[in-house]
Formats: structure tokens, C-alpha cells, sequence
């Protein structure tokens, strides 16, 4: 099946295609290529025989008034009337590749009987190209499975240990061979993400360390995806990524007590937040020191103390000193706020 076609360079200045825009409008040669396109990938000989005018602009994907395109197609000359029907003009001679597409296929078809031919005691291609049935693509030395249990690189499935590949390998030239069926991954050892995917292996067991240690636990699923698409996850990657994942484990509280909602861990892997690195100052905490402004009403206060809850800074003993109706001063709600907010900083 034919990909694409040709259109000259000189098309939209051809004197048919300026007519065709002068009677139709830009839509219509628009709809004279998408009428190409559909000859050359179902119509490859640019005959359009037992199509009828509406056949043609439905092809050409046409919404303007019934019958006008393919008529203005017919009087300008890019169709032609002939005895079974209408063709493309001169669609062969515009595009030889096109239309010599059916002539093209069989000729291949014939070049690969003759070569067979040659062969006429090979039923694959193994058979008939024996000196490279089992040189080409080579295996490395020693193979990958092999050696990811000893490497830094972790797979994505447990590697198949050498002595499974042995003992399904022919005992002698000649021997068949037989191929063990791949088995499902087991329930108690995979977990299955949002996607439909497998988490299973060396994989699964880093990103268990990495969900132990980030410590928010929402998302999993979503975040499993995420670990599956980080490319060339090395044991020195996971430390450095459970690492970062503690110390945003440690960050949080003061994050949730300056009202700021926590990052989901899927978030967090698919920004690659572990390469971030560590702060002088941590995020959660600077927000938490530096949020929002200080209470000047007994009620902003009483909202104070269900933030700093978090932090364990009991706040209860001025709280009781600003009473409604006692006659403390804002000044002196500010101090006592203000000495709040100091704790809270120096906590953690």
C-alpha cells in the first residue's frame, strides 16, 4: 500500500487548480488533494470506475453543495470521463511510483518464489541460510541475565539464572530444543500499577524502599508507573533517591502546618525531585517560618493553634490570657503570637 504521493511544486499556480479556486473557493483544493491521497493509498491506478459523484466527494472529504465538486473537477480538466467510469488525469504520468504499485508487488512476489525455489528443501529461513542462522545478532559474552545480578543496573524481572539455561539447552547436537512458556507474574511477588503494568524483580523491591521511606502514603499505583519509567535505575540511583525521599519524609510536618498540601509521590518522581539536592534551609520548613502573617484577633489566634497542632507547640497558655472580653491589647496578642511562631521554628 502506497504512503504518499506527488504534487508539483507549480501546482496552486497551475491554471486548473486557479480556476478550480476561482469557481469553489481554497475548500476545494483542499479537497482535490485529499481525493490524491485516497487514490493513491485505494486507488493506485487512478481509476475511480464504479464510483459515482458522490462516491468522489465523500473520498475527497467535500461539504459544500452535492454534485458541484466532483462537475468543477470534470470541466477544469482533473478528471476524466471515460467508458467504465471516471479516472484521475494523467494520474500514471504524475505519479509512475503510485500506479506502478500492483506491477511492483507482483514482481517482488515472483523475485522471492525464484529464491526459494533454490532452496526447495528449506520450509524458514534458518534452513535456507544455515552458515548465519546462528550468527547474526550474536547474544554478548557473558549475557546481560547473567550478570544483573552482580551488575549495578537493576532489570525489570528477576534475570533467569544460568543453570535454568542450561538445563533447557539440547543435551547434544541434534537434540530438539524446547522453550519454557513464560510465566505470569505472581500476585505475592508483583504489584500491578495504575496502568495494567507489572512491578516485579529488583525493581519492585527499590521502589518498596523508596514508598517506606517517602512516608505519604496516597498514590501508590500512580506512583509504581512512575518508578517503571525511570530508564537505567542503578543501585547507586535508588540510595540517592531514598535519601532525597527522607529528608522530604522529615519536611513534611512543617510543610502541612504552614497549610501547603505535601507533593504525591508520583509527582515527585516524575520531576526527579531527588536530584534537587539538599537545601541549606529546607523548603517545608522556611515556608513554615516564613508563611503566613502573624494573628491580630482572638480568632486568627484560635486558627494559629490548630496549625502549629502539627509541630506539637501548645499555645494554649496565652491563648487563655486573650480571652474575649479581658482586655488585652492587640500588641500584646501579637507578642504572644510572635512567640509562637519562634517555637515553631526551632522545632523539628
Amino acid at each position: 500500500m502506497n504512503t504518499d504521493f506527488r504534487v508539483s511544486v507549480d501546482f496552486f499556480a497551475h491554471h486548473k487548480a486557479r480556476k478550480l479556486r476561482r469557481r469553489l473557493g481554497a475548500d476545494a483544493l483542499l479537497s482535490l488533494l485529499q481525493l490524491w491521497a485516497y487514490a493513491a493509498k485505494m486507488r493506485a491506478d487512478g481509476s475511480l470506475a464504479g464510483m459515482d459523484s458522490e462516491d468522489v466527494e465523500l473520498a475527497a472529504g467535500w461539504d459544500g453543495d452535492a454534485g458541484l465538486f466532483t462537475k468543477a473537477l470534470v470541466e477544469v480538466g482533473f478528471i476524466d470521463l471515460c467508458d467504465d467510469g471516471m479516472a484521475l488525469h494523467d494520474w500514471a504520468e504524475n505519479n509512475p511510483w503510485v500506479a506502478d504499485e500492483k506491477s511492483r508487488k507482483e514482481r517482488a512476489q515472483k523475485g522471492a518464489a525464484a529464491r526459494w525455489a533454490k532452496h526447495p528443501e528449506c520450509s524458514s529461513n534458518a534452513q535456507a541460510m544455515p552458515k548465519h542462522a546462528f550468527s547474526n545478532a550474536p547474544l554478548p559474552s557473558p549475557s546481560p541475565e547473567e550478570t544483573s545480578l552482580n551488575s549495578e543496573v537493576l532489570p525489570k524481572a528477576e534475570a533467569v539464572s544460568s543453570s535454568t539455561r542450561s538445563a533447557s539447552a539440547p543435551s547434544k547436537p541434534g537434540a530438539a530444543r524446547t522453550k519454557k512458556p513464560a510465566e505470569p507474574a505472581s500476585p505475592e511477588t508483583g504489584y500491578r500499577t495504575r496502568k495494567g503494568r507489572t512491578l516485579d524483580g529488583k525493581r519492585l523491591d527499590a521502589f518498596e524502599r523508596f514508598w517506606s521511606a517517602y512516608g505519604y502514603a496516597k498514590g501508590k499505583a500512580e506512583a509504581a508507573d512512575a518508578w517503571l519509567d525511570i530508564p537505567q535505575l542503578t543501585e547507586s540511583l535508588v540510595a540517592q533517591i531514598v535519601a532525597a525521599a527522607q529528608r522530604e519524609a522529615a519536611a513534611r510536618p512543617a510543610l502541612l502546618a504552614s497549610g501547603r498540601t505535601p507533593k504525591m509521590a508520583q509527582g515527585w518522581i516524575t520531576a526527579r525531585r531527588w536530584e534537587d539536592g539538599e537545601e541549606p534551609v529546607p523548603r517545608a520548613m522556611s515556608a513554615a517560618r516564613d508563611g503566613p502573617p502573624m494573628p491580630r484577633t482572638y480568632r486568627e489566634l484560635q486558627d494559629y493553634q490548630r496549625r502549629v497542632n502539627a509541630s506539637k507547640i501548645d499555645v494554649s497558655g496565652f491563648l487563655a490570657e486573650v480571652e474575649p472580653g479581658n482586655g488585652k491589647q492587640t500588641s500584646d496578642l501579637g507578642n504572644s503570637a510572635n512567640h509562637a511562631g519562634n517555637l515553631l521554628s526551632l522545632d523539628g
